[in-house]
């Protein structure tokens, strides 16, 4: 059900040694802006609720109490939730376990 998630199989094409360099430079910053963008669109829905706690309290009629708890069961259950995501996110394709958190991420949040 979930084979395409899976890693794929290591690629038999070598680099030839005199464009090692540059390949090397090529993937380490394509994974590094990528990194970088992922955590970013994490972190900015993630971030969502904090956002909106002023307009919770003022229009909704919750405490600041009641904003609190919530935000730290959230704090709570986002470090569970990185912790064994990590776990899964080191046994799968990576590409598309990005890809799917985010779109799940978003739905989830909306």
């Amino acid at each position: 059900m979930i084979n395409w998630l899976l890693p794929s199989a290591p690629s038999d094409k070598l680099v030839p040694k005199e464009q090692m360099h540059g390949a090397f430079i090529k993937y380490r910053t394509r994974i590094l802006v990528s990194t970088i963008l992922a955590y970013a669109s994490y972190y900015i829905v993630k971030s969502n609720f904090t956002l909106s706690s002023p307009y919770l309290t003022k229009n909704v009629g919750l405490t600041t109490a009641d904003v609190g708890l919530v935000l730290s069961t959230l704090a709570i259950s986002y470090g569970i939730g990185k912790f064994f995501m990590g776990l899964l996110a080191d046994r799968l394709n990576p590409r598309y376990f990005v890809g799917v958190g985010l779109i799940l991420s978003a739905i989830f949040n909306t």
